[in-house]
Parts: C-alpha cells; structure tokens; sequence
C-alpha cells in the first residue's frame, strides 16, 4: 500500500514537472514594439534596452569598457586611500605618546602613502600604453 501512494505521488509530480515543462514552448511572443523599454534581438528574445550596458551588437569598443572599468577601479581606490590615511591619522591620535602605537601609525601611513603611488603609478602605465597604442605623439 505504501509503495503504491509513493509510486501514484512520484508520478504526480512528474506528470507535473513535464507539463510545466512543455507548456513554456506554447506561449505567444512576446510584443516589443508594445512594451516600452524593450526591443526584440536577431535570434527573437526580447530584452531590455535601457540597462546602460554596451551595446552587443558592437558600436561601443571595448576601449570604452575598460576606461569605465578603470575610472569604477579608480574611485574606489580613492575611497580606500582616504579611509587608509584616516585610520592611520586616528591610530596616531589615539597612541596617546606611547612611542610603538606612534611609531605603528607612521608606519602604516607610510604604506598608505606607498599604495596610492603605486595605484596612480599603474594608471600612469595604463594611460601611456592606451596613447602609445593610439598613435598619439601627446601624453
């Protein structure tokens, strides 16, 4: 008896499963031109058209994809910089003329102050290489 309502319960949900399966084919599609916000792509789907994102069809280079992705890396590298330069100046506050606690907070200024050479060192590279590659004689 158990096996038999097992078996009748099995077989429900996957009668279920496969006709939920199937019925997704049989819609209509969906009207684009109706919708505001949407077009319908080459292979028929219909998508969003305001996401900001570039276009895939290519009129946007990838140059302008990485010079977003950089100017995004950049801002929050900025953001750290100055959370790092906080911290390090409210460590030195609060050492309170204990000369290690001083001398930890210099410290790691000084690795701040490292890290944002570095950062704006490699957008110095990035930016040589792009006007290089550009043909431009100007920097």
């Amino acid at each position: 008896m158990k096996n038999k309502i097992k078996n009748t319960i099995l077989f429900l949900v996957f009668a279920s499963g496969l006709f939920f399966a199937l019925s997704g084919g049989m819609q209509a599609a969906p009207n684009c031109s109706a919708t505001p916000g949407f077009v319908l792509d080459p292979s028929g789907v219909c998508v969003p058209s305001t996401t900001g994102l570039p276009d895939p069809a290519g009129s946007d280079p990838v140059a302008t994809i990485l010079i977003n992705v950089m100017q995004w890396l950049l801002g929050i590298f900025g953001v750290a910089a100055i959370i790092a330069f906080i911290i390090s100046g409210l460590q030195y506050i609060m050492s309170t003329g204990e000369q290690t606690a001083m001398e930890k907070a210099k410290r790691n200024m000084l690795y701040s102050i490292i890290g944002v050479a570095v950062g704006l060192a490699g957008l110095l590279i990035v930016m040589a290489i792009n006007s290089m590659l550009a043909g431009s004689t100007t920097f």
